[in-house]
């Protein structure tokens, strides 16, 4: 039997590059059944997803209703929030605290979010106007408050990054894709 993974933004750059992963993976492909969450369902992109045996859902990430069901039954969630589709931090915060709520309330197993370090706690506040890096920053701090397991990947600082170069020994989960680097890492209690 599958797990569902479903996968925010899958016709954009991260969320489409962890779903070509996934289908070219051929252990996750196995494991795992893929829902893509676009904003227009419709469009050429989610069309090809489509085609390639991705479940492809539109969803609005200001809808509560849309987002219960757009999780529900999922396993594992891979969130990407888009500040520039608003350029409103409080939005982009909104979004992603009730995802992380829906996650808990129907019990995912693990959420994965694309985050970004706090610019203004990083420089005591001498940088107080990067409002899409705090934003993503006080939403992964309200998710490893949430109870709900998860892991955090800081891709966007990666992306149009084609130089950097990382041994597949050294990292046996690493993926490299088009400009986007994807490296899945878990998070444990232990201490290194």
């Amino acid at each position: 039997m599958f797990k569902l993974i479903t996968v925010f933004g899958a016709t954009g750059n991260q969320g489409g590059s962890v779903i070509q992963a996934i289908l070219a993976d051929p252990v996750l492909s196995k494991e795992y059944k893929v829902r893509g969450i676009t904003r227009d369902a419709s469009k050429e992109p989610a069309k090809k997803l489509a085609s390639q045996g991705v479940e492809m859902v539109a969803a609005d990430l200001s809808s509560p209703t849309q987002l219960h069901s757009a999780i529900e039954g999922s396993h594992t969630v891979f969130l990407v929030t888009d500040f520039w589709a608003t350029t409103d931090k409080d939005i982009e915060i909104s979004q992603g605290k009730t995802v992380t709520d829906i996650c808990k309330e129907i019990r995912v197993q693990h959420l994965i979010f694309s985050s970004l370090r706090g610019v203004t706690e990083l420089t005591a506040g001498r940088l107080r106007n990067v409002a899409y890096f705090d934003s993503k920053a006080e939403i992964e701090e309200y998710m490893r408050n949430s109870g709900v397991p998860a892991t955090f990947v800081l891709a966007g600082l990666c992306v149009g990054t084609p130089h950097i170069r990382t041994p597949a020994d050294r990292f046996p989960h690493f993926h490299r894709l088009p400009n986007i680097v994807i490296i899945y890492l878990s998070r444990t209690s232990e201490k290194p």
